[in-house]
């Protein structure tokens, strides 16, 4: 619950959090601790979550047409992860994100973020 406070803590100090919209974020996250090689999304897929990465690393691979795996981005901890334009305007899914090491991150899916967004709107 501490991660789930401070992040929150971090969103405000960014841009004033109303107290409705507080409450209503921190139940939607979920801490979860994810073992070494986790992927957590697939090309093709289309990103149903995101996180915000608390410890461990992430990488985004793409994987060429011969099979090469290229690293096209490390994800360090305090970063959000996501394929953002999957994640927003449902296209698949463009390269495989994969953990490094253990993970832990705060989880948060799609249909609690649509929910917030159409309550803000």
């Amino acid at each position: 619950m501490k991660n789930i406070d401070r992040l929150l803590n971090d969103l405000n100090n960014m841009s004033p959090l109303s107290v409705g919209f507080w409450k209503d974020l921190q139940p939607m996250m979920a801490e979860k601790r994810k073992k070494n090689g986790h992927i957590f999304l697939k090309p093709g897929k289309f990103a149903r979550k995101a996180w915000q990465l608390i410890s461990g690393f992430i990488v985004s691979v793409k994987i060429s047409d011969t099979g090469e795996q290229f690293v096209t981005r490390i994800y360090y901890p305090k970063d959000i992860v996501t394929d953002l334009e999957s994640f927003f305007e449902n296209v698949p899914v463009r390269y495989q994100f994969i953990g490094i090491g253990e993970t832990l991150v705060l989880e948060i899916n799609k249909p609690d973020v649509t929910k917030l967004l159409k309550q803000t709107s």
